[in-house]
């Protein structure tokens, strides 16, 4: 869902599609998409706008994996990430 979102809001930055319009955005793990979603674009500095305009939606979740992957450690680049209990 996160890589969904982040698609539409990079493609509407670098103009790739237009902002303030009905969009539909494909994503998914490294074996192939399994999330797609309708949203309405805009560019990452009005995701949270109090202009309900140019605000970022999400309208409709068409596919989304019932089974989600959950990894207890993760390492990117110079980060890294494990799960802790409280």
């Amino acid at each position: 869902m996160k890589t969904a979102v982040e698609a539409v809001l990079m493609a509407t930055d670098c103009g790739a599609i237009p902002a303030y319009m009905s969009m539909i955005s494909i994503a998914g793990t490294g074996s192939g998409a399994d999330t797609a979603i309708v949203a309405k674009s805009t560019y990452s500095p009005c995701v949270f706008s109090k202009d309900s305009n140019k605000r970022f939606q999400i309208f409709e979740i068409l596919t989304m994996p019932r089974e989600k992957k959950w990894y207890k450690e993760m390492e990117i680049g110079e980060f890294s990430f494990c799960e802790t209990r409280a």
